[in-house]
């Protein structure tokens, strides 16, 4: 009867253990500053919102606007058995006066892709799990909590074709940010990568390892830096010792 019990037990751990590490992520909204470095610094404001819905709808939106700069992404889709598998995405870009737009539509059940980039159109077959420019981000986060693994790689969208994504921890960092200081992993972009670049990540780890600044490099100098400055998780703001 002991023995029954312990095995029971041991069960019912390994079973919730499982469940933690499989759990939905949390929804968050973060307020957000871009700055793109050059001869003169383009500043702009904006907001990341990813929404986790019952039914395991998702949406993660990206809307940026400052002087001449606005920049939007949108995706959606859904999950199923723990993957998250993008619907459609679209971005929407305006500099001064060049206007760019992509769309891309994810048919699982006719397993393609189709899309339009600028006023091209592309078909491509959908036979493994592909993402797009943004939805990378919740197979990422997930295999974060999951915490067995140190680099990572996807399929995704790369302008107008899919191409491999792949990420590694580099390290860690006790980021400061406007709402206090955040233990953080760095994760570096390997591929695809130009020679003269550097793209990080820094993910929250004690915060479901949500993203809290993106930077790229170039020739070792700061480039474009995207920097939380506020953050809502489950509605709730996050405050953390200064």
């Amino acid at each position: 009867m002991r023995k029954k019990l312990v095995l029971w037990a041991v069960t019912s751990l390994l079973l919730l253990t499982a469940a933690v590490s499989k759990a939905e992520l949390s929804s968050y909204r973060a307020q957000i500053e871009a700055t793109r470095h050059g001869t003169i610094d383009l500043k702009a404001d904006g907001e990341i919102a990813f929404k986790m819905q019952p039914s395991g709808q998702w949406s993660l939106l990206l809307d940026i606007k400052g002087g001449p700069l606005k920049h939007r992404e949108l995706s959606s889709g859904y999950t199923v058995n723990s993957e998250y598998r993008p619907n459609k995405y679209e971005q929407r870009t305006k500099f001064l006066f060049v206007k760019e737009y992509i769309d891309w539509a994810f048919q699982w059940d006719q397993q393609k892709i189709v899309g339009k980039v600028k006023k091209d159109d592309y078909t491509f077959p959908l036979e493994t799990t592909i993402h797009d420019p943004l939805s990378f981000q919740l197979p990422l986060r997930q295999s974060l909590i999951d915490g067995n693994r140190t680099t990572f790689e996807y399929q995704f969208m790369r302008y107008t074709r899919p191409d491999t994504l792949r990420f590694e921890v580099i390290g860690e960092e006790l980021l400061t940010l406007d709402f206090g200081r955040v233990h953080t992993y760095i994760l570096k972009q390997t591929k695809p990568m130009k020679s003269d670049e550097k793209k990080l990540i820094w993910v929250a780890k004690d915060f479901d390892f949500i993203p809290l600044r993106f930077t790229t490099y170039k020739d070792d100098k700061i480039k474009d830096d995207l920097v939380v400055e506020k953050l809502w998780i489950n509605e709730q703001l996050v405050s953390t010792t200064p």
